[in-house]
């Protein structure tokens, strides 16, 4: 999403068309969608790296930590989608260079938001993951299917003890950016809704601190390796 990678708008152009940015949105049938597209171009990329968000299921991390999966878990089947040695030891050198906070964890993939405690817990307990997203999967299955490597570096945003907002999920589907801007002027209209958006727009600028940290320096090394 685009509140995901402010910064990464213009990041083609620094490369000088070396590396591209696309974002794929939220869930299985637009991420799938907008992948394989990108992946039926020629020539194929070196790389498809996924960025964004995740929430947390371990009390061991917080906002802004870095997650670096070597396998990711597909929710509804078990299936398993696994990243690139070669490049996850170059993003892991990245991490360390720039001293970033990050953590080894294991992703699962979801179809819905999830909101809760006890939902993020169940999670944690059947998957053995420490983190949960919407996209990851998908992404490093479309690289699969079109024998490309894939890594995926993702952000913490919530923490396992903050429970997200119940029209979070709307706005995050919503087709029409107004309709967004509906939900958002509504819960503005109910002052008990402001501190958890208040919360969340900081936690998001540290995910995204984190991820803008990175990703520029892992593109560089990418293109002139």
């Amino acid at each position: 999403m685009k509140d995901e990678a402010p910064q990464l708008k213009n990041l083609s152009l620094h490369q000088e068309s070396k590396a591209q940015v696309t974002m794929t949105g939220v869930g299985k049938k637009r991420v799938l969608t907008t992948v394989t597209n990108l992946l039926e171009s020629s020539p194929l990329p070196d790389l498809v790296l996924s960025l964004g968000f995740s929430g947390a299921l371990s009390d061991q991390l917080n906002t802004g930590d870095l997650i670096l999966p070597r396998k990711i878990v597909l929710a509804e089947t078990g299936a398993l989608v696994e990243t690139s040695n070669e490049y996850y030891t170059l993003a892991e050198k990245v991490i360390n260079e720039k001293a970033l906070p990050y953590v080894r964890r294991d992703s699962v993939t979801v179809p819905n938001l999830v909101r809760t405690r006890a939902e993020k817990e169940e999670l944690a307990q059947r998957y053995n993951c420490q983190a949960v997203n919407m996209e990851e999967y998908w992404v490093g299955f479309a690289a699969y299917q079109a024998r490309v490597p894939f890594i995926s570096v993702r952000a913490i945003l919530d923490m396992t003890h903050q429970e997200l907002p119940s029209f979070l999920e709307e706005l995050i589907f919503s087709e029409e950016s107004r309709r967004g801007i509906r939900i958002i002027f509504g819960s503005l209209a109910r002052p008990s809704r402001l501190p958890k958006l208040i919360a969340l727009a900081k936690q998001s600028k540290t995910a995204q601190k984190s991820l803008d940290a990175f990703t520029s320096s892992f593109v560089a090394k990418v293109v002139i390796s």
